[in-house]
């Protein structure tokens, strides 16, 4: 019997030996997993900026609108028309990757003509454009006969304003040149300026009577056409 009890022990230590054994190698702590590069890829770079840049129109269901959308060496640099606090942070938390500029972006613009012959003589009235829509205003402008132009001078547009961006629906004219009353030439080209206050205090412009469009900061001069 004491032979018995003594094999039986010399098993039972054995057993409790190898699942210690067990028990400690299952212990061991597993081996760190490989850390992700805090800067995302040329690819990853691409892919998000094409991605902001067709939300356009959802972002502007929000009340934040894009200017633009750019690739730079470590994120993707994003330009708004009106950068909120709330805007900012909403961005940067929906596009991670996404660098949000603090101050209000503007789209760039290139006019290679900025003058344009004197209008006085001519029998159409130019009408009064001030505070009306950009849609409204140039339907009034083509009903007298004449044409328009909201970006350079020698556009001189045939059809009615349309907007390319949310915030263009809010712009309303505040000048335009010819002045409202004078009389010119069937056909003359009415330069028009426009702009909105954004949520956050934030001025949106569209318009052919700044430095741009005219080259001087004096745009409508005599009053007859943008020229100084």
């Amino acid at each position: 019997m004491r032979v018995v009890l003594l094999v039986l022990g010399l098993v039972l230590g054995a057993l409790g030996s190898a699942a210690y054994f067990v028990l400690v190698e299952d212990e061991e702590p597993a081996a760190p997993a490989p850390r992700a590069s805090a800067t995302p890829t040329f690819e990853q770079r691409s892919r998000l900026s094409e991605r902001i840049s067709r939300d356009r129109a959802a972002l502007s269901d929000q009340g934040v609108y894009l200017v633009r959308a750019a690739l730079e060496d470590d994120c993707v640099t994003v330009s708004l028309m009106n950068p909120t606090p709330a805007n900012v942070a909403y961005v940067e938390q929906r596009y991670k990757g996404a660098c949000v500029q603090r101050e209000p972006g503007a789209l760039e613009k290139r006019c290679a003509e900025t003058t344009r012959g004197l209008t006085r003589t001519g029998t159409v009235v130019v009408p009064n454009l001030f505070e009306l829509g950009l849609v409204e205003a140039t339907k009034r402008v083509l009903a007298e006969d004449l044409v328009f132009t909201t970006e350079c001078v020698g556009d001189q547009a045939t059809g009615p304003f349309s907007p390319s961006a949310a915030p263009d629906t809010l712009l309303r004219v505040s000048a335009q040149c010819p002045a409202p009353g004078e009389r010119v030439r069937a056909g003359t080209e009415v330069a028009i300026q426009a702009r909105a206050i954004l949520p956050g205090g934030f001025e949106h412009q569209l318009g052919a009577l700044d430095r741009a469009a005219t080259g001087t900061d004096s745009p409508c001069g005599d009053g007859r056409n943008p020229r100084g």
